[in-house]
């Protein structure tokens, strides 16, 4: 399982941006985010619901959630 991710707030996304995960600053630094193209992914959550009776087979149930990134 990957590590978890902090949430930024969108006010600070941009001083945020400019930073690398080192703690260095990014060079050279992004000054405007529209500069930057919206890109978005589709991923699915996937659940296993057990059968209510016996002799039925579990159901796999597959929610699709969309993520919204900057590149």
């Amino acid at each position: 399982m990957a590590p978890p991710v902090p949430t930024i707030p969108l006010t600070d996304l941009e001083k945020e941006i400019n930073v690398l995960a080192s703690g260095k600053a990014r060079k050279p630094p992004v000054s405007n985010l529209r500069d930057c193209p919206l890109k978005e992914l589709t991923q699915y959550k996937c659940n296993v619901r057990q059968p209510a009776t016996k002799g039925q087979k579990a159901v796999i149930v597959c929610e699709p959630f969309v993520r919204m990134y900057r590149v």
